[in-house]
């Protein structure tokens, strides 16, 4: 430029000239191209013909003097409008000059273009910096006379600069370290000036530095601006209500943030502030003023929840989110509340009731709470007590209120019975009712405690029976299946008395809490291992209901073991009636005096299954519980199968007493004729097997296997016997026994095989002899074709030894015997005479006279016979 211009008043003084000589407004093209505008920054610009044909950094605007403090860094680009000479101040501010010129007004976009460069492009996207005024570039005074001008100047104008540069002044933590913030929606930054109220205490200023929570300076603002600045603040800080530090610390989490993160911040945030600051942080917001009028949407409620200020029983401070918590029932003693309960007062529980936790109802902290914790005894015994009855006072208000309370809890075991054990109300009986005693043990009765009348009928109320049911019959029963000796006896005595009198009844109500499935006329009786399914239609017209709970009381009544059994020893005798030495009887199992009735019969069939079943001590009358018993019903066929074979066994010793005797011919037909009406082709294997292989077939002084009788055979016993006359009556039992019509080759010949076994060298009597001789005959009498499956036949030798007739030898030339014998060194085995030679040879015995010709070399010494020996040989042939 000219050196005339490097004085600014000089040129100042030039451009009034030049100005002065223009005429008319519309001449201010005269002065094109001079550079004469005075700029802020000491400078000329240069005046341009149009704005919109010259270049942007060339415009230059007329702007107040606020804009010019703010915009410092751009005062290069502001026409110095306060120069001393106000005839040009005003000349410049001519809106025709601007419409000529590249002066222009200072718009709110142009403002904002030239208020950025205020910012270093590095602070680009940062949402906010630490700020220390004294080592920035940017000053507490700048900072107020920002927020002046926004607030006086462009006050709806702010979201222009909402996330873009960070002029908001904070304070944050316990050290107050000052920062500045872009503006945004929803921050999370309280302005603790927008009320004065006493509830926001030093101590919530406390609580928020301690968890980081930022707060507006706003010591920084000249009093007269602060209104005006709050109330642009509003649009975007949190006021310093409850409910906008609510929101505030809402804000300061990630939107998207799970609940188990969310606590666990917020632990962290609160780890050093004091429990007393904490009472007061929530106090601060339950004690609000406005509390009732808020409107808490679930993200807030969750926040609120989020927060460790809220003190549980345990006088621990908790979140509760973690674990479901409630607000205690009214008058509930604080020593059962634990940290489930939050301690609050009446405004607590209005906030928390508006953020979602709830007051749990009576009934279930009674049900949910306090009853578990009475059934794992983890009350005292006093407390307890005192909390049962206290429970069962209310009861029939809360029942009225909630019925479906009343089913849940009867059948919660939490009520002491007698005996000291907790039961449920269903399981209890009522003590006031006469003869339930004689039945039950203490367990089915409430203890003495609660047995005054409010708690008894409130133990009416939760199902506690008058009268014995299918449940209590069942209950009872396996109760006296755990005791031992006189007790169990006198109970189960007392059990089948009741049954015996009122089974009818029991079942009648039964059926009518029962479905209606299809019926059957059939009742499982088990019998061991063994399910024997025995119909009874024939004796009562009502059938059971199959899967009903008849059918299950049923089942379970016979296979539990209650039932009193006579536990007489083996060789006692049973009642004058019996005058026996030797009743069979099962044997008891560690003493047990009770038994499954399944496993029972009654006393009349003592004789026909005492080895296999127990026997009732008592008598049962009713036909009803006979049938379920099975008593009515023939009994089992492997159990009078079981009871032959124990008679079997036990027979020889008991065989000399005649009441034995005698009680055996008329009990064992007794048993035949039951096996002759039931024994079924379908039978198990175990029935079939030892109907064909044990003794279980009497003949009157002995039992027999059915292979050892025929119904036609010879007299061979103790081997083989004969149909007596008076089992021919069975003929068909016996022949599905497997007895046959007559015996076989290979009868005989193991009957001869078995005298060898019994006397194993021994000489034989002279029966035995005549037996051996008669079953000779007898083989030798089948033909070839009946002997060929007969493999070992044993006769007797002249010695009175049994040997197999193979290598055995008959003497059919008896001068030769003795001599050969002693020539030949060699033992021989000759028949005995009485076989006979014939019979011998047929039975495979070789003859004397080939024994002969085997030794042929031995014939040169063998000398003619004597006279006598001659003479006894012909007399044998006449």
């Amino acid at each position: 430029p000219h050196v005339s211009l490097d004085n600014r008043d000089d040129a100042i003084f030039i451009l009034k000239y030049c100005i002065s000589d223009i005429e008319e407004k519309q001449g201010y093209q005269k002065i094109l191209g001079l550079p004469l505008i005075p700029l802020c920054d000491g400078k000329l610009g240069k005046f341009s013909q149009d704005i919109f044909q010259v270049l942007e950094k060339d415009t230059f605007f007329i702007a107040s003097k606020a804009e010019k403090g703010l915009l410092q860094n751009s005062l290069h680009r502001i026409v110095d409008i306060w120069s001393c000479d106000e005839s040009v101040n005003n000349i410049l501010q001519d809106s025709s000059l601007h419409t000529q010129t590249n002066i222009s007004p200072l718009t709110l976009d142009k403002f904002m273009q030239l208020f950025s460069k205020q910012f270093p492009s590095e602070l680009v996207g940062i949402s906010e910096l630490r700020w220390e005024p004294e080592n920035s570039n940017i000053s507490e005074q700048w900072i107020a006379d920002v927020w002046k001008y926004f607030s006086t100047k462009v006050p709806n104008e702010m979201k222009l600069f909402e996330g873009k540069y960070q002029f908001l002044p904070c304070r944050v933590g316990v050290g107050e370290d000052r920062t500045l913030v872009q503006l945004s929606n929803k921050m999370a930054v309280v302005n603790l000036t927008t009320f004065k109220s006493e509830e926001f205490s030093d101590n919530i200023i406390s609580v928020l530095k301690a968890i980081g929570l930022r707060t507006v300076d706003t010591s920084i603002f000249r009093s007269e601006d602060l209104t005006a600045i709050t109330k642009v603040l509003k649009q975007y800080v949190q006021s310093n209500t409850s409910f906008g530090i609510a929101r505030a610390l809402l804000y300061s989490f990630a939107h998207n943030i799970d609940d188990e993160e969310l606590v666990r911040r917020c632990s962290l945030r609160f780890q050093y502030v004091s429990n007393d600051d904490r009472v007061v942080f929530r106090k601060f917001f339950s004690h609000s003023k406005k509390v009732d009028e808020m409107e808490w949407d679930a993200e807030l409620c969750r926040m609120m929840r989020a927060l460790p200020i809220y003190q549980a029983y345990d006088m621990q401070f908790r979140d509760l989110i973690t674990s479901p918590c409630f607000l205690p029932p009214p008058s509930v003693d604080a020593t059962l509340l634990s940290n489930k309960f939050i301690i609050a007062n009446r405004q607590d529980s209005l906030f928390l009731k508006n953020i979602g936790i709830e007051r749990m109802d009576i009934g279930t902290f009674y049900d949910s709470y306090i009853i578990p914790r009475i059934m794992e005894g983890k009350l005292s015994q006093s407390l307890q007590n005192e909390t049962i009855s206290r429970i069962l006072e209310e009861v029939p208000q809360i029942s009225s209120n909630q019925k479906e309370w009343k089913e849940k809890v009867k059948m919660l075991n939490f009520i002491p019975s007698q005996s000291g054990k907790l039961v449920s109300p269903s399981e209890l009986y009522d003590p006031e009712i006469p003869g339930l005693s004689n039945i039950l043990m203490d367990d089915f009765f409430p203890s003495e405690e609660l047995r005054q009348p409010i708690l008894l009928n409130s133990l009416r109320i939760l199902g506690m029976q008058n009268r014995l049911t299918t449940d209590g019959v069942i209950e009872c029963a396996k109760r006296i299946a755990t005791m031992e000796g006189n007790e169990a006896v006198r109970k189960g005595s007392s059990l089948l008395s009741f049954l015996d009198r009122d089974i009818d009844q029991i079942l009648k109500e039964c059926n009518k809490n029962d479905a209606a499935p299809p019926k059957t006329n059939l009742i499982h009786h088990d019998y061991g291992d063994d399910i024997e399914i025995v119909p009874f239609s024939q004796l009562e017209e009502r059938s059971f209901v199959r899967g009903s709970l008849e059918e299950t009381f049923i089942s379970e009544l016979l296979s539990t073991c209650w039932l009193p059994i006579d536990v007489a020893e083996n060789e006692a005798i049973l009642g004058d009636v019996d005058n026996a030495p030797y009743i069979p009887r099962k044997q008891i199992v560690d003493g047990k005096r009770v038994a499954a009735p399944k496993k029972c019969r009654p006393k009349e069939d003592l004789w026909l299954c005492g080895a296999s079943m127990f026997v009732s001590m008592n008598a049962v009358h009713n036909s009803l519980l006979r049938k379920i018993f099975g008593w009515n019903d023939d009994v089992p066929c492997y159990c009078i199968i079981e009871q032959l074979m124990n008679l079997s066994e036990k027979h020889h010793q008991y065989f000399n007493s005649p009441a034995f005797r005698q009680r055996l011919t008329i009990e064992v037909p007794r048993m035949y004729k039951i096996l002759d009406s039931n024994l079924k082709d379908s039978e198990s294997d175990e029935v079939n097997h030892l109907m064909n292989n044990s003794p279980w077939i009497f003949l009157g002084d002995v039992f027999v296997t059915p292979d050892q009788i025929a119904f036609d055979a010879p007299d061979a016993r103790p081997h083989l016997y004969s149909v007596p006359q008076e089992l021919i009556c069975f003929e068909q039992l016996l022949r599905r026994a497997g007895v046959k019509d007559s015996f076989t080759g290979l009868d005989f010949a193991q009957v001869t095989v078995n005298l060898d076994r019994q006397l194993n060298g021994v000489k034989a009597t002279e029966k035995q002899m005549d037996l051996a001789c008669t079953m000779a005959k007898l083989l030798s009498r089948l033909s070839e074709e009946d002997r060929a499956g007969v493999k070992s036949i044993f006769l007797p030798s002249v010695e009175g030894t049994f040997h197999l007739s193979t290598i055995m030898t008959y003497n059919d030339a008896a001068w030769l015997a003795e001599t050969l014998q002693k020539s030949s060194g060699k033992s021989l085995h000759f028949v005995h005479p009485d076989i006979g030679n014939e019979t011998a040879r047929i039975l495979g015995a070789k003859s004397l006279r080939q024994v002969l010709c085997a030794y042929e070399s031995g014939m040169k010494a063998i000398p003619c016979p004597k006279k006598r020996i001659i003479k006894a040989t012909f007399c044998r042939k006449k």
